[in-house]
C-alpha cells in the first residue's frame, strides 16, 4: 500500500471510531498519531511537532482557563448580567462587543473567539434570539481592537461587509 492509501485507511478507521462513540477521544487521537508513526507515514518528530505550535498551546491554555472560570463566581455574575439585560437587546449587544473588544486588545483574535463564541452562542440559545444577531456584531468589535493595537500586522485583514460580500482592508505603504 502506498502512503495515501494508508492515510485514507487510518482516516476511515478514525471516522468509524468517532461515529461509534465506543472509543474515548483521547484513545482515538493517540491511536492516530501512533498509527502514522508505526506505518512510516510520519516520523515521531513530525507527528509530535504540532504540540509545540503556539496555537495548540494557546487552545489548551484556553480550556484550562475556561475550566478554572467555571469554578469561580465570575460566570454566575456574567449570567446574572445577561438575565438582567435579556429584554434589552441593544444593551446586551453593546456589552458583548465591549467584552470582545477588551479581550481582543489583550489576546489574539483566536483566543478571543475561543472564549467568546461559546459564551455568546449559549446566551443566544438561553434567551431565544438568533445567534448571528450577537456573533456578527461581536466579530466586528473584536476585529477593530487588534487594529488599534498593531495596525501594521493587520494590513491585509479580510472582513465581511454588511451585504455579505468580502472586502479586503489594505493600507498603502508610506
Amino acid at each position: 500500500m502506498n502512503p495515501l492509501e494508508i492515510t485514507l485507511l487510518i482516516l476511515l478507521v478514525t471516522i468509524i471510531a468517532f461515529v461509534s462513540g465506543k472509543v474515548p477521544f483521547s484513545v482515538i487521537s493517540t491511536g492516530i498519531i501512533l498509527a502514522l508513526i508505526l506505518t512510516g507515514i510520519k516520523t515521531p518528530a513530525e507527528a509530535f511537532g504540532g504540540f509545540i505550535n503556539t496555537n495548540v498551546v494557546m487552545f489548551v491554555a484556553m480550556f484550562v482557563i475556561g475550566a478554572g472560570l467555571t469554578k469561580t463566581p465570575l460566570i454566575d455574575k456574567a449570567q446574572s448580567l445577561v438575565i438582567r439585560y435579556k429584554d434589552n437587546m441593544r444593551m446586551l449587544i453593546f456589552l458583548s462587543c465591549v467584552a470582545g473588544a477588551f479581550l481582543g486588545t489583550i489576546t489574539s483574535a483566536t483566543a478571543t473567539a475561543a472564549i467568546m463564541i461559546p459564551l455568546l452562542v449559549g446566551i443566544a440559545n438561553d434567551i431565544g434570539v438568533s445567534r448571528s444577531k450577537l456573533l456578527y456584531r461581536h466579530r466586528k468589535a473584536c476585529g477593530v481592537a487588534p487594529l488599534r493595537q498593531d495596525p501594521e500586522r493587520h494590513r491585509h485583514e479580510v472582513y465581511p461587509a454588511e451585504n455579505g460580500e468580502v472586502r479586503h482592508l489594505q493600507r498603502e505603504e508610506n
